[in-house]
């Protein structure tokens, strides 16, 4: 059918995702050099979403305006977050992002209502990955339909 994904392209979305996660693993381990900084993640939300304006997609944000900085390495977090971002724009309609961020933790969540990845298959993008300092990434269903990613750091 139409609307799936081919076993190839299936394989391929899931290599490049293992790839953003060890992008992102390597942020939260401190890894690759880059020095530590505040960043605002609602700043850097709203200018990644802004380069994905002139698509067709529905784009929705919302944050709780509590706090948004983290100390954090700036490149490789917008990396990861562009990278989970433009794959909801890949596959989805409509695309909802959430910030929300309480005294422990901030989390970024990621909505489309794209196909999505069979349950079955998530793990698959976790294999070998053992997340450090207390970061969190997930992958489940989204309210909207397609694929929700959560990803979640310790303040």
């Amino acid at each position: 059918d139409k609307n799936g994904l081919d076993k190839e392209e299936f394989l391929q979305d899931v290599n490049e995702m293992e790839k953003m996660l060890e992008g992102y693993l390597s942020f939260v381990s401190g890894e690759g050099g880059e020095p530590s900084t505040f960043v605002d993640m609602n700043e850097m939300i709203l200018s990644i979403l802004n380069k994905f304006r002139n698509s067709k997609a529905l784009i929705r944000y919302s944050t709780n305006d509590q706090v948004s900085a983290i100390q954090g390495r700036e490149q490789s977090l917008k990396r990861a977050l562009t990278n989970v971002i433009g794959n909801a724009f890949n596959y989805g309609s409509t695309v909802s992002v959430a910030l929300e961020s309480n005294n422990n933790k901030l989390e970024v969540t990621v909505d489309d209502d794209g196909p999505g990845i069979p349950p079955d298959k998530r793990e698959d993008v976790f294999k070998d990955v053992i997340v450090s300092h207390g970061g969190k990434i997930e992958l489940t269903d989204s309210p909207i339909g397609g694929l929700r990613v959560l990803i979640s750091i310790p303040l």
